[in-house]
């Protein structure tokens, strides 16, 4: 079937036996949807995901901090005591065993974030996308070290060789510590990455409802219920702007996306006249379009150049940034 993007389909099974004195008898299934998304809407839930498994990660490694701090104490205790007792083997144990699940919690949230990075515009070279992807495969591979020694330390723990054990400890610290900082610095740098690309979309997404604005403008059906979609689908787009600069301003360096509410008040001013131009009572509908359309040109003209701001100043920073970042 040549099914296209952005359209809802309703489709149903029906199946006929070969009953011919009864005319065939039929039935049919329920009734089943189905849309097919179109390649923003893919992006926009790619990044959706990523950025959900940025906060899952963000939130494991915090858990992490916590293990560490368990395993300070079981250091102290292994110093102080010149033997283990069976109730200090068990919080041993129990701690490999937390540990465990972390590091599986950790590499699963790492794996999901490879997959997301690599479905994201697949077709286009992306450099710092190939390298977070290596650094992520590179990570995973280390806390694959991590499990084999926690497999180790179980054994010791077990047979009560204390001495050994304990040097494991330490061991395993150093590489858990130095695990946790490389997903740190992965985490932002794929925050960087969230960031960019979200900047860029809602740039395209800035251009395309600018270049609708302009076409209502010069339609013969040009009405007011058309003004107010395209009304709400900025008022969408400056919430995403809004959530856009609060992530950005969470990283550790900020990154120079333009944001310009002076701008975003016009274009909304400029539109709420061409509604309200729209909607007045006049029989003439030709006169309300054309007071309407100077409006809708103006809003139109700015958002174009708002989007096409924005775009520049991305690619312009993008090289050097992208550079800075991989190093």
């Amino acid at each position: 079937l040549d099914i296209k993007q952005g359209v809802n389909y309703e489709y149903y099974f029906e199946v006929f036996d070969n009953d011919a004195v009864h005319n065939y008898k039929s039935t049919k299934s329920s009734v089943f949807s189905h849309r097919e998304l179109t390649e923003e809407e893919k992006q926009e839930n790619a990044l959706q995901e990523q950025n959900s498994n940025i906060n899952s990660l963000e939130k494991s490694i915090k858990n992490q901090d916590k293990q560490m701090s368990e395993l300070d104490k079981l250091q102290k205790m292994g110093k102080e005591k010149t033997n283990m007792d069976f109730k200090d083997q068990k919080k041993i144990q129990d701690f490999i065993n937390r540990q465990k699940q972390q590091d599986e919690m950790m590499k699963e949230f790492s794996k999901k974030l490879s997959e997301n990075l690599e479905q994201f515009n697949p077709e286009k070279k992306d450099e710092f996308k190939e390298e977070l992807m290596k650094r992520l495969e590179k990570n995973e591979k280390e806390a694959e070290k991590n499990q084999k020694l926690l497999d180790e330390l179980k054994e010791l723990t077990n047979k009560l060789k204390e001495e050994e054990l304990f040097d494991k400890l330490d061991k395993f610290k150093q590489n858990a510590k130095d695990n946790s900082k490389n997903l740190e610095q992965l985490v932002e740098l794929t925050k960087r990455f969230y960031v960019e690309k979200k900047a860029e979309q809602i740039a395209e997404k800035l251009e395309k409802l600018g270049e609708k604005q302009d076409k209502l403008s010069e339609d013969k059906d040009n009405n007011a219920q058309k003004q107010d979609e395209i009304n709400k689908e900025f008022d969408k787009l400056q919430e995403e702007m809004r959530e856009l600069d609060k992530q950005n301003r969470e990283l550790k360096k900020p990154m120079d996306v333009p944001t310009d509410e002076k701008q975003e008040k016009s274009i909304e001013d400029d539109m709420k006249k061409a509604s309200e131009e729209l909607k007045k009572e006049n029989k003439d509908s030709k006169e309300k379009a054309s007071k309407a359309k100077p409006k809708q040109k103006s809003a139109a003209e700015k958002m174009k150049q708002m989007g096409g701001e924005m775009m520049d100043a991305m690619a312009g920073g993008e090289m050097e940034q992208m550079e800075e970042d991989v190093k």
